[in-house]
């Protein structure tokens, strides 16, 4: 295990081939048993490599690589379902962003009153952290954050 561990800390390149080779099929079918199509499992095994790479200095031996690397699977899947529920969540925010105030777009935010007016009594909540909308807190990443 140390030599193994050695080798792939100076990334050797017949080592690294050797551990591709070996769970590059089972991290795939990994992850396309959790959810993902062919091609976000390809997507994301190929991740799991590069993060291990990257992470190889942290990898002190205590377990098997095979669980070191489901490990990153692991985590690589749960961020990639939150960005994209984030994604879907800020769909309708966006729109109305490019839309403007007025339009189609526009209108599906103002069938209620805005969550700025519902929550603006509560300490902590000032307009300013709502988006354009004003249904949802402001996005961190999007191009349409207030403030």
């Amino acid at each position: 295990m140390r030599d193994l561990l050695a080798s792939l800390r100076t990334r050797d390149p017949n080592t690294l081939e050797q551990l591709v080779t070996e769970h590059a099929r089972r991290l795939y079918r990994g992850a396309r048993s959790i959810g993902f199509s062919e091609g976000e499992a390809e997507d994301l095994t190929q991740d799991v490599f590069v993060t291990f790479l990257e992470t190889i200095d942290r990898f002190e031996g205590r377990a098997q690589v095979g669980t070191w690397l489901f490990g990153i699977l692991y985590r690589q899947a749960q961020e990639r379902r939150r960005a994209r529920r984030r994604d879907a969540r800020h769909s309708k925010c966006d729109l109305a962003a490019d839309f403007g105030q007025t339009g189609s777009a526009a209108s599906l935010f103002s069938r209620s009153r805005p969550i700025t007016e519902r929550f603006s009594g509560i300490r902590g909540t000032p307009a300013s952290t709502f988006c354009r909308c004003g249904r949802r807190p402001a996005c961190r990443a999007s191009p349409h954050r207030s403030g």
